[in-house]
């Protein structure tokens, strides 16, 4: 049994858990660390916009789809 390629649901509530440790768990490393993470704070800062701009077009483009298909639909 492959634990890497198994899918589990997950509530929305436990992603957020999972979400809100992750985030915790980097900020302890960063203050422990911080003398180690120093010379790769540019590069952190330029994956964290990237990657932030890359959600927000995603969300947005569901958010967009989700409305069209909601306009689309008879029933409303």
């Amino acid at each position: 049994m492959n634990l890497l390629t198994r899918k589990i649901p997950w509530a929305t509530w436990q992603f957020g858990v999972l979400k809100i440790a992750m985030l915790c768990l980097g900020v302890l490393l960063g203050v422990y660390f911080a003398e180690v993470w120093r010379p790769f704070l540019p590069v952190v800062w330029i994956v964290a916009v990237v990657t932030t701009i890359w959600v927000s077009v995603i969300w947005l483009r569901a958010m967009t789809q989700a409305v069209q298909m909601k306009d689309d639909d008879p029933r409303t």
